[in-house]
């Protein structure tokens, strides 16, 4: 493992690039060298020589992996509840990685609209339990079924159709959900 690796002898000061050669130096140079003294070595350089990196790093990518599982479950369930802790934990996050763009806005608002912004941010076609998706992905699939009709209509396509067309996309799907 490459970094930095100082003598343990306060009189010696030399750096070494590897471990190893830390410790043969220290062999040859040093007889008088104990484990306690390679240990605090360890320690002084935050703990470098006992890291394992590939761990730290599947560790760290499991758990941003299950925050944001966490998100998109919070959505699917209508957890409005539970979103605000989450913003929280990703707020810390991006802070500790040094992304300070992101930060949070605390507003004073009355009991309806917080409550509109706690709870108005899924819709559910079927009523059933776990199947919530986001407004914004909802009113993206309407914008993909209105392109598609636009598509349809080829050269005859005008500004009155179209509009004929984009107003009649949410009551189809509430007519087919009625049939």
């Amino acid at each position: 493992m490459l970094g930095f690796f100082h003598c343990c002898s306060v009189s010696c000061g030399l750096v070494f690039s590897t471990k190893a050669t830390k410790n043969s130096h220290e062999s040859k140079a040093h007889h008088n060298v104990t484990v306690e003294a390679q240990n605090l070595q360890g320690e002084e350089n935050g703990g470098a020589a006992k890291d394992d990196l590939p761990f730290n790093y599947h560790q760290t990518k499991l758990a941003f992996g299950l925050i944001l599982f966490e998100f998109g479950d919070t959505s699917k369930e209508g957890y409005g509840e539970r979103l605000p802790d989450l913003f929280e934990v990703a707020l810390l996050l991006y802070k500790a990685h040094g992304k300070t763009k992101y930060a949070k806005i605390e507003a004073i608002l009355s009991e309806t609209d917080a409550h509109d912004l706690k709870w108005s941010r899924t819709f559910n076609k079927h009523g059933l339990p776990g199947v919530n998706i986001p407004l914004d992905l909802r009113t993206e699939q309407f914008n993909h079924v209105v392109k598609s009709m636009w598509k349809s209509l080829a050269a005859s396509i005008n500004e009155d159709s179209a509009a004929r067309i984009a107003n009649t996309v949410e009551p189809m799907e509430v007519g087919s959900l009625l049939i």
